[in-house]
């Protein structure tokens, strides 16, 4: 989209066992430094693969994890179709 021109945002979606890979952070990190139109969405089951976050990472609270690119971030109950529409609303004004 920022190549493009246009003013639009891509919304990414990943799980919580995605959560904890590199390659989030890689992403992360090159979204804040091309300045990238993009709201990353971690769906949380609380069960990646089988093992439960308590069990899997140290930090579950998984929206946070962005704050050290500068990227902001909330906690959105996702069975709220309301608080789900207001929260992307919030993201794409951002």
């Amino acid at each position: 989209d920022k190549y493009k021109g246009n003013d639009r945002v891509t919304f990414t979606y990943f799980g919580d066992g995605a959560a904890n890979q590199g390659q989030v952070y890689e992403t992360y990190n090159m979204a804040q430094l091309w300045d990238l139109p993009v709201v990353f969405v971690i769906e949380n089951n609380q069960y990646a693969m089988g093992t439960s976050v308590q069990r899997s990472t140290k930090s579950p609270a998984l929206w946070k994890r962005g704050e050290a690119y500068g990227i902001a971030g909330e906690e959105v109950d996702g069975m709220n179709v309301l608080a789900v529409k207001e929260a992307g609303e919030r993201a794409v004004a951002h």
